[in-house]
């Protein structure tokens, strides 16, 4: 088994035993707490709400479900974020990973017990606030990523010392091509949204009538995660488009440069060779043509 195979064959095993491990001890902690109610400083708080205890009066079909599609969202596009990134963002790889893990414990408490298992304490001034093990792991999650952005990891992305180490690559194919795909998407998402809205407030207006606030909360509780999703989606399409493009873009822009050196008599490669899953391959021989040419042509 070649090297390379063996660091990643270990690294799925490592995250293998991270995911269970982490979910059994986020599960045994929240049932232990459960059963006893407390334990020392720790309190058995039961979280019927969708965020920090809000919105706890909504029905359980309506909260559950407009919860459920929310975290099981967040849930995929994590998980392709995960699976996308690979050993070379080993801290972005384990930032999306415990913020998938502590989605994934709390989305376990809603669907067999119908609300999430608070223990753990934190007091301000004017209230107080319980967590859990997996909202620790969210915590984690989100820290690591930022941390992992601010230290220039994301970078690595485009791992190369050409200028396709840059988000954006000389060409103008790539802004075309995501404003043309993302006009659309946006526009219909849009009109969308507004149309829920109008559909919600008029059916929750007519059926609770005087009582315009409980009418707002159960819109509410539908249409902010309609718009989380929108807008989550909105930057993973975003994202996709320009992964991709950068396939397609980098060739051209590499093709071009190096093009263009040879007609100014600089330094070249003597042949090019592009990255695995690039498209435009018929370039590295155009390449190849070109330079025999403009070198017979010379002599």
């Amino acid at each position: 088994m070649k090297e390379e195979e063996k660091k990643i064959t270990k690294l799925t095993i490592i995250f293998i035993s991270l995911f269970f491990g982490l979910i059994f001890l986020d599960q045994f902690t929240k049932l232990y707490l459960h059963s006893v109610e407390s334990l020392g400083i720790f309190k058995l708080a039961k979280n019927h709400g969708i965020f920090l205890g809000k919105f706890r009066n909504i029905p359980h079909s309506l909260k559950l479900t407009s919860i459920l599609i929310f975290n099981f969202s967040i849930i995929l596009i994590l998980s392709s974020f995960f699976y996308f990134l690979t050993e070379k963002l080993l801290k972005l790889k384990y930032g999306v990973f415990f913020l998938l893990i502590g989605i994934l414990g709390n989305t376990l408490d809603r669907v067999y017990l119908g609300y999430v298992i608070d223990f753990i304490p934190l007091s301000t001034a004017r209230s107080r606030f319980f967590y859990n093990i997996a909202d620790i792991y969210q915590i984690i999650g989100a820290a690591t990523l930022i941390i992992s952005l601010l230290t220039g990891e994301a970078k690595k992305l485009w791992p190369d010392k050409e200028q396709r180490t840059k988000f954006w690559i000389g060409t103008e194919i790539q802004k075309h091509f995501l404003l043309s795909s993302l006009i659309p998407f946006i526009t219909f998402g849009f009109f969308f949204l507004i149309l829920e809205f109008l559909s919600l407030s008029l059916l929750f207006h007519k059926s609770f009538g005087s009582q315009s606030r409980k009418a707002n909360e159960f819109i509410m509780v539908i249409f902010v995660p309609s718009v989380a999703l929108f807008l989550l989606f909105s930057i993973l399409f975003s994202l996709i488009i320009v992964y991709y493009s950068h396939k397609i873009s980098g060739p051209l822009y590499r093709f071009q440069k190096e093009t263009q050196n040879i007609l100014e008599d600089k330094k070249h490669p003597e042949k090019l060779k592009f990255r695995d899953n690039d498209k435009l391959l018929k370039l590295e021989k155009l390449f190849l043509e070109i330079k025999d040419y403009v070198g017979n042509f010379k002599q």
